[in-house]
């Protein structure tokens, strides 16, 4: 059987450079390597290092599309959208999927691609959408109509599916990560003594970490506050990790903002964009997990990731989060005008007792191993291929 699948066009495949969806994505690959299940075509925006990583692959074919230098410097600056780009993106891959018969094609997290490729792709083809993000509003109707069947990572996106269009087929399959691979008993020591002397980390400092966009819908100004307020009560440490999109993105604003909240204070630390096989090691450094969304997520990697490294966690009630976590593991902090004041008791919480911390980021190994990768994938490619 042969089947394509359409990223979205904004990072790499191989995920060289970031992105959950691709990471999910190079997960299906990874598995149909060493499982042949299909031959599988990925349409991926070029990128010179993933081209060279993907030399390696037998049962994967990835078709790269260059993107044009001037769109892509608009695009960093942030001058034009990234739907915009995504736009483009698609034009290139109409183009060349019209030369080649498939049998299933399935489109990653951009809804509005189903009609495009619906024009050119023959009437017999079973045409899926994996949905990755709460883009569905009742105006998506119609746009539903385009696919024989919606694959979504959580039974929430499912809902909001099922809420525009009762008689559509949809199916919830969880992500997954490599549990080997987030896995603290396998980090390395000089290499985590190393980043604990780059981040000025002291060995009796607690350590609260933060990994996402840096953007206010994920929460970081909330969380930055309730921090502060307690900052100089305890040996505390924040990493806030990450930038305003992926590898390469330029500063905002926004981060400019919260960066000057606080200056000159060494207790909070920027580290910036970090590659995503370096995220065990920065994982590896905290105590506790923070993950404060305020937009409604479509499922989270993050809290995943930071489950199988063993850290008890603090989340809100966002959309799948709830879904995924137990209070045995992650006490969770509803979105509300009280919520700086709850993150800030959460934080205290777990800061002031050791062995409640322990017990739930043992409770935490536990409940991830419900989400692996292998898991995802086999489920994944039966679905697509019954």
């Amino acid at each position: 059987m042969k089947v394509a699948i359409i990223t979205p066009g904004v990072c790499p495949l191989p995920a060289v450079k970031g992105g959950a969806v691709e990471t999910l994505v190079d997960k299906l690959i990874q598995f149909n390597e060493s499982s042949y299940c299909c031959e599988l075509i990925v349409y991926s925006v070029y990128d010179k290092i993933a081209c060279l990583r993907e030399q390696s692959t037998k049962n994967t074919t990835i078709c790269y599309i260059k993107r044009n230098k001037i769109i892509d410097w608009l695009f960093i600056h942030k001058i034009i959208p990234v739907r915009w780009m995504m736009k483009c993106f698609i034009n290139q891959v109409c183009k060349r999927i019209k030369k080649y018969e498939y049998d299933v094609i399935i489109i990653e997290n951009e809804l509005f691609m189903g009609k495009r490729i619906k024009k050119i792709a023959p009437p017999k083809i079973n045409l899926f959408l994996h949905l990755h993000n709460d883009y569905i509003t009742p105006k998506s109707k119609n746009m539903l109509k385009n696919y024989d069947k919606i694959i979504t990572i959580s039974d929430f996106l499912k809902s909001k599916i099922k809420e525009v269009n009762a008689t559509i087929k949809v199916s919830t399959i969880h992500n997954g990560i490599d549990l080997n691979k987030f896995n603290k008993q396998n980090i390395e020591i000089k290499q985590q003594k190393k980043y604990k002397t780059e981040f000025g980390i002291s060995e009796k400092e607690i350590v609260i970490v933060f990994a996402a966009r840096i953007v206010p819908e994920k929460g970081i100004n909330e969380l930055l506050t309730a921090f502060l307020t307690i900052a100089d009560k305890y040996k505390i440490k924040l990493l806030i990790v990450g930038d305003s999109f992926f590898e390469g993105s330029k500063s905002t604003i926004f981060i400019k903002h919260l960066k000057n909240r606080v200056k000159d204070n060494k207790k909070v630390v920027f580290t910036g964009y970090i590659p995503y096989d370096k995220m065990p090691l920065i994982y590896s450094l905290a105590d506790i997990g923070c993950i404060p969304s305020f937009c409604e997520e479509g499922f989270c990697l993050t809290v995943v990731e930071q489950m199988a490294m063993g850290l008890p966690l603090i989340v809100s009630d966002s959309g799948a989060i709830t879904e995924i976590v137990t209070s045995k593991c992650a006490i969770t902090v509803k979105r509300n005008d009280q919520f700086e004041i709850e993150l800030k008791k959460a934080l205290e919480k777990l800061i002031d007792d050791r062995y409640l911390r322990e017990k739930m980021g043992s409770q935490a190994v536990l409940r991830a191993k419900k989400f692996s990768d292998r898991y995802y994938s086999e489920k994944f490619f039966r679905e697509i291929l019954e």
